[in-house]
């Protein structure tokens, strides 16, 4: 990765634009290259789900080329090796729907500008993949950058491998498109000429800020495709970006929130992460609540096929409802949840205050019948089984629920599972499995204790949708999924929500 200290660097002499001429087909040109170049992404992108060893620390990064004002933007790496881009297009091939009508042959010289062909993306063009690839390097991104108060513009910068060839292809291909190199071997693309100038003469870029260094710090390297938003910018210009985008974003017109989001996909040998990081997150003046870590789920037998822990729901709730901002939206909400429940917000949060696992488990009949669930509070002052069936009784429950006192590993908890169905933790205590902390799936997709981790054993999964539902896809190269959202310390204003899928790799 390019080096984001020291002082600013400055815009290199010799910068030379290619003149927008007008024409009506300008903007059709720039959203077909830009498709092009995005198509690559996103088969690439797809295609990591192989066995890409990520080397995207090498060499300097798109945001080196990008203006101190970019408001957002998404790169990817271009440059996984040969044999990992044929057995990555293998994997997507195998799992690719079949209408998804994209043609990818692995063994094909050209196999990604073949699939990109497939698509009918070039049919309204006058160039092909070859064109492109002719001059694209190894990286790319597109991102949105300032036009003017509240307005945002597009604009894509990819590294250059052959300047001559990148400028021989748009004075042939499309002459009314405006394009600059800019520093680091990166060119930049827009419809506007003004927007490519102001770029081109920029002093100050992404990589001097320093939010977006903290946040790519936390999101960490190795990423083949990642992304960066700086939420004030783009909060300031949501409107513009749903244009854009053609999406409508969350009107959030009356907060005040500041920093920034960082989001990265990574790939091992048999592991595809994604991870999403919030960096200096602050809504309203007031930083979010933290929640302590939990391994509970960690703990429970390895046959568990599915399972969620938090690690204190009630007391995070508790801040959350106590933050001034919230509070203007549900100034009612104690009286609201007395008068549906019966009982106080209060009560509620109280026994809620400990770490809640609820888990899914194989029933003894077999795939045939019905997992079996169940849900288990740490034992506290607060949490107890009588405070469990006060509540549960003054919501009218009861009937439905059996609540009972339990062990496991030396410590208590109160118990429910659903009146119906066989006693879940009687499966759990009989269980011959070792713990999910030793299972090595579970281990693969779980890093650690978090505030949330949720995990699914889905190699169990599809053999339960192939019981219930004879003849319906399923994906069995994936055979683990986990999610967990972690806080880092109390002191610290930064969190993560980190996907983690494995697959057999073969």
């Amino acid at each position: 990765m390019a080096d984001i200290g020291g002082s600013p660097p400055v815009a290199e002499p010799g910068i030379e634009s290619v003149p927008v001429q007008s024409g009506r087909s300008r903007g059709t040109k720039v959203g077909i290259i830009a498709a092009v170049v995005a198509g690559a992404l996103v088969l690439l992108a797809g295609a990591a789900v192989a066995f890409f060893v990520l080397t995207s620390g090498r060499g300097p990064q798109p945001e080196t080329a990008m203006p101190a004002d970019t408001i957002a933007f998404v790169k990817i790496d271009l440059d996984p090796s040969a044999g990992q881009k044929v057995n990555a297009l293998r994997f997507l091939r195998a799992n690719l729907p079949d209408d998804a009508g994209i043609d990818i042959d692995p063994e094909a010289e050209d196999p990604i500008g073949n699939a990109l062909s497939s698509t009918g993306i070039f049919d309204d063009a006058d160039f092909t993949w070859s064109d492109i690839d002719a001059w694209l390097g190894d990286r790319a991104a597109v991102a949105a950058v300032p036009n003017g108060p509240g307005e945002v513009a597009p604009a894509l910068f990819v590294r250059v491998d052959d300047e001559t060839a990148m400028t021989s292809f748009f004075a042939r291909f499309a002459p009314d498109i405006a394009v600059a190199m800019v520093r680091e071997g990166y060119a930049v693309i827009a419809e506007d000429q003004q927007i490519v100038d102001r770029i081109a003469r920029s002093t100050r870029w992404l990589t001097d800020d320093s939010d977006f260094q903290q946040a790519m710090s936390a999101l960490g390297g190795g990423r083949i495709l990642s992304a960066w938003v700086s939420l004030p910018a783009a909060i300031a210009a949501q409107q513009s970006l749903s244009d854009l985008t053609g999406a409508s974003l969350p009107s959030t017109e009356a907060a005040d929130v500041q920093g920034s989001l960082a989001m990265g996909l990574a790939v091992e040998p048999d592991v595809l992460e994604l991870l999403t990081v919030a960096d200096g997150l602050v809504v309203d003046g007031e930083t979010l609540p933290w929640m302590p870590p939990s391994d509970d789920l960690a703990s429970l037998p390895g046959d568990v096929v599915a399972g969620v822990t938090m690690g204190n729901l009630g007391d995070y709730l508790g801040d959350v409802l106590a933050l001034d901002s919230v509070r203007e939206q549900v100034p009612d909400l104690e009286d609201e949840v007395a008068a549906q429940l019966g009982v106080s917000l209060d009560d509620v949060l109280a026994i809620l205050s400990t770490s809640a696992t609820v888990f899914a488990m194989e029933s003894p009949e077999g795939l045939d019948a019905q997992p079996l669930v169940g849900v288990r509070l740490a034992e506290t002052d607060t949490t107890t089984q009588a405070a469990v069936e006060g509540i549960v009784e003054a919501a009218g429950g009861r009937e439905a629920l059996r609540i009972e006192q339990g062990e496991s590993g030396g410590s208590s908890y109160v118990q429910l599972s659903v009146q119906e169905q066989s006693d879940p933790f009687t499966a759990l205590s009989r269980s011959t499995a070792g713990p999910l902390a030793d299972d090595e799936s579970f281990t693969k997709v779980v890093l650690g204790p978090a505030a949330l981790t949720a995990y699914v054993d889905m190699s169990t999964l599809w053999d339960y949708v192939a019981a219930q539902s004879p003849g319906t896809e399923t994906y069995r190269d994936i055979t683990a999924a986990g999610l967990t959202w972690e806080m880092g310390s109390e002191d610290e204003n930064v969190t993560s929500l980190r996907l983690r899928v494995a697959f057999d790799g073969n």
